[in-house]
């Protein structure tokens, strides 16, 4: 299912989406593409794309969008197993849209201990902006940043605390990607 990278203390899970998940996903956003795109705003974080984060912080869940989530969840459960959690409890927390038009960006953050993080990339050309992970920042050392080229119906997970940014886009094309949270009890966080 999920390939799995060793990438400083944590763990990165990369899988390529089956071609109908795929298009089954971006069917279930363009039958909502009128009233999502009234959310669209440009962010406050430290870069330049659009999200619908700032209207909407939880867009599956708005816009009943079940099948993206049944689709998402088996790998977050598989992600759970992999990094030593068992079966535990989680949900849904947020999930936004992110646009990323030529030269945008995205600077270094991390979304949070009780987090376990995804994205699933929907129009990723290449040069449209690669995800670079980087050592914690509560920690001295000397490992390089690791980057990852994703392609259109690749599906990433990694914990929320684990820094990461979005390179420039260089190409004339537009990013869009569907970014989320899984909320897990920070009882069972033991990194």
């Amino acid at each position: 299912m999920m390939e799995y990278k060793e990438l400083f203390p944590w763990v990165v899970g990369l899988h390529r989406l089956e071609e109908n998940d795929y298009t089954l996903i971006r069917d279930e956003l363009v039958s909502k593409r009128e009233d999502i795109n009234k959310l669209f705003t440009n962010n406050t974080w430290q870069d330049n794309i659009q999200t619908t984060f700032s209207e909407c912080r939880c867009l599956i869940t708005r816009f009943k969008l079940d099948k993206i989530e049944e689709i998402i969840n088996p790998f977050i459960k598989s992600y759970l197993e992999r990094i030593g959690f068992g079966p535990k409890k989680y949900k849904l927390a947020q999930s936004w849209l992110n646009v990323s038009h030529p030269y945008g960006f995205q600077g270094l953050h991390v979304h949070g201990e009780n987090y376990i993080t995804g994205t699933v990339y929907l129009d990723c050309e290449e040069g449209t902006g690669d995800i670079q992970f980087s050592p914690p920042l509560t920690e001295l050392n000397f490992k390089k940043a690791d980057t990852f080229t994703p392609a259109n119906g690749d599906i990433i997970v990694f914990h929320g605390q684990l820094p990461h940014r979005v390179l420039y886009n260089k190409s004339q094309n537009t990013r869009l990607s569907l970014t989320f949270n899984y909320y897990i009890d920070h009882d069972d966080l033991v990194c």
